[in-house]
């Protein structure tokens, strides 16, 4: 295989066989944060493998839809996420009771449960409880995560807010357990 790079760089790979890596994150916003920052590691990194970004991105829109209601309640307003037509509150901001569909995950239940005392109807937006773990390594985030790298078998979880030198230890981490595992 030929490949041609950055300043026009030109190498030569014999029998390219690239990690395949499920890369699992929510959106909007666009491009999903957590496969941009993956893709910004890999064109500079120079200790990993050739690895191949197969993204899964679950669209919030969609993940709303499956559960129509007038009202949404989103974690925060950073996603800009707004279903035409209805209602949208944002749990960061703490509005008051309304009847809605909780669009979020565990922390968001918590949250939801501290400070209106109840768990309303709602739709996981976890993309580690979302994703469906096949044959190839998965890297996902979580916000139960707050800081490091975790690995689940062939899952490797970063925080929600993780940095660059945390995606980069996760795909290092997987690189490690696909070795290990192809050994």
């Amino acid at each position: 295989m030929i490949v041609q790079g950055r300043y026009e760089h030109v190498s030569f790979i014999l029998d390219p066989d690239p990690i395949r890596v499920q890369l699992a994150e929510v959106a909007p916003p666009y491009p999903a944060k957590l496969l941009d920052q993956a893709q910004r590691v890999l064109d500079v990194a120079e200790d990993l493998s050739p690895i191949v970004l197969e993204p899964k991105i679950f669209d919030l829109l969609e993940l709303a839809a499956a559960r129509p209601a007038e009202r949404y309640l989103f974690p925060c307003r950073g996603s800009g996420i707004a279903p035409e037509g209805t209602a949208v509150y944002y749990l960061d901001e703490r509005p008051p009771r309304h009847d809605w569909v909780l669009i979020g995950c565990e922390r968001s239940r918590q949250i939801h449960r501290h400070f209106y005392g109840d768990v309303p109807p709602n739709v996981e937006m976890c993309p580690r409880a979302l994703v469906k773990p096949g044959p190839d390594p998965i890297l996902t985030k979580c916000c139960d995560l707050e800081e490091g790298v975790i690995q689940d078998g062939m899952m490797t979880v970063v925080p929600w807010c993780a940095s660059l030198n945390e995606v980069h230890a996760g795909l290092r981490r997987l690189e490690a357990e696909h070795r290990t595992r192809h050994a």
